[in-house]
């Protein structure tokens, strides 16, 4: 009979815990997506990194990895929420008399957490490395596609860390011609001098060359060289040009965050980085655990203060832990 009463107990925690979650999970999963789609919609149409066809794959492949972080917060969330609101309307007080102690509420919320904690750990330690590897294995694919293919006109463009600048007007429905040109160039030879020496290059037409994705034939065009604010500048008028554009910057695809977690775990803290990873991976289900020991003392409030008393507090020391965190990854 009292197996009983505690699993029916149980089940019921476990509907206001898990209902609060799935709610909580799904509106941070909103927000933090919503971000995420604006920065690499960002890259793609104002960047010109891919096309902005493969943001949506990007994204789809951004899901688990979010999950993995967001799960211990919601389950925190959650756990303040549901509980809050089982003190605020006095159910613990009623639980707590009827035999339902402290150890037990503990036993169960634990038991609940460990089941959330082996789904982060399953994300984070083994899904996330091959999330993160397909993501920048996408993008790689797509950087190596001809520029005019992820360009988009009336824009302008910065590559090589700002040493080339380019523009154009319009672009034909094949992707074949370009027509417009605007290219501004900064020697590499002198970018240490100050009163740095630049190329500018106007062209009213220009096609990608076959066999090298980052070759630009432009036709019918003038060539300004010189020092920014020097009158003496050299002018020079072209039937053809070719231009080669800088190469876009990579993801490393064997960055630590890629390694698989068994081969981390075998090379152990042999190096900082992958040590940091590997801890990284681990601290995601661990925090699971701890915090919800945190969050059952700030759970209790009295009738009178709401459910949401000590929300506020619990959320900055939320913040307070998670800073921790990314601050020991990048140390």
């Amino acid at each position: 009979m009292i197996i009983q009463k505690t699993m029916l107990i149980f089940k019921y925690l476990t509907k206001e815990v898990l209902s609060a979650l799935f709610a909580i999970t799904f509106v941070l999963m909103l927000i933090f997506m919503s971000t995420q789609f604006v920065h690499y919609l960002g890259d793609a149409a104002f960047g010109g990194r891919y096309n902005t066809s493969i943001v949506f794959h990007i994204m789809a492949l951004q899901v688990p990895y979010l999950l993995g972080l967001l799960l211990p917060l919601g389950f925190y969330l959650a756990v303040l929420i549901a509980y809050g609101r089982l003190h605020a309307d006095r159910e613990m007080l009623v639980l707590n008399s009827c035999g339902f102690s402290e150890g037990k509420l503990l036993a169960n919320t634990l038991i609940m957490a460990a089941a959330v904690a082996i789904i982060v750990a399953i994300l984070s330690c083994w899904v996330a490395p091959y999330v993160a590897k397909a993501q920048k294995e996408l993008v790689e694919k797509a950087q190596s596609e001809p520029l005019i293919e992820t360009i988009m006109p009336g824009r302008f463009y910065s590559l090589d860390g700002g040493r080339q600048i380019f523009y154009i007007e319009s672009i034909s429905r094949d992707h074949k011609t370009i027509k417009n040109i605007f290219v501004a160039n900064q020697s590499s030879a002198n970018q240490q001098k100050e009163g740095n020496d630049w190329s500018v290059t106007s062209a009213k037409q220009g096609y990608q060359f076959e066999g090298n994705q980052h070759l630009l034939i432009v036709q019918d065009g003038n060539r300004y060289e010189g020092i920014p604010g020097d009158n003496q500048f050299q002018v020079q008028h072209f039937v053809k040009l070719r231009w080669l554009i800088a190469d876009q910057t990579v993801n490393d695809i064997n960055s630590p965050d890629v390694i698989p977690f068994d081969t981390l775990l075998s090379i152990g803290m042999s190096d900082p980085q992958n040590a940091a990873e590997l801890q990284w991976r681990i601290s995601l289900p661990l925090s699971v655990i701890l915090l919800t020991l945190l969050a059952l003392p700030l759970c209790k409030v009295n009738p009178r203060q709401g459910k949401f008393a000590q929300f506020l507090p619990a959320v900055l020391i939320y913040i307070f832990y998670a800073n921790m965190m990314f601050v020991g990854r990048s140390w």
